[in-house]
C-alpha cells in the first residue's frame, strides 16, 4: 500500500501528474526504499472534535480539514513486529501529532493510552515505498 497525501487546497483540475502510461516508464525503474517503512496516522472524528474544542475559533473542524501525518520508520519482517513497535512507540507519535495541533500541553488529553491513540487515529502502515521523484529527499 502506498500513500499519497496532498493538501485539501489542491486544485485537482490543474494538477498534472504524469502516469506510467504517459511516460512509458517501467515499474522496476522506480527505486524501492529497502530500509524504511511508512506509518500514517489519520485523525478520526474524536481528534477533530478535540481540535475544534481547543481551537475555539468558531470553526467546526472536520476530517476534511485535518491533514494526516506520515512517518518513515523501520521496516519490519512481520505484522506482529510492527504491532509490537507501534504499541511501544505510540506515545511519541501521539505527542508529535498533538504538538503540531496545540503547543499548550495543558490542553492535551490526560489519558493518552494506546486504546485512546487507536480511537483518535486510523493507522496505516507499509514497508513498500517507491520513490517516484528523481531528485534526492530533502531533510529540513
Amino acid at each position: 500500500m502506498i500513500f499519497i497525501t496532498l493538501s485539501h487546497r489542491v486544485n485537482w483540475r490543474k494538477l498534472k501528474i504524469p502516469t506510467m502510461t504517459d511516460t512509458n516508464i517501467e515499474l522496476d525503474q522506480y527505486p524501492q526504499v529497502s530500509n524504511r517503512g511508512v506509518i500514517q496516522i489519520v485523525p478520526t472524528q474524536l481528534f477533530a472534535d478535540w481540535f475544534s474544542y481547543i481551537r475555539d475559533d468558531g470553526v467546526n473542524y472536520t476530517l476534511n480539514n485535518l491533514e494526516p501525518i506520515s512517518f518513515l520508520i523501520h521496516d519490519f519482517d512481520t505484522r506482529i513486529e510492527f504491532n509490537d513497535w507501534l504499541e511501544s512507540n505510540f506515545k511519541l507519535l501521539f505527542d508529535i501529532r498533538l504538538s503540531y495541533s496545540c503547543t499548550d500541553k495543558n490542553q492535551w488529553p490526560e489519558n493518552r493510552t494506546f486504546p485512546v491513540f487507536l480511537s483518535w487515529f486510523n493507522i496505516y502502515h507499509s514497508d513498500m515505498i517507491l520513490d517516484l521523484v528523481t531528485n534526492p529527499i530533502q531533510v529540513i
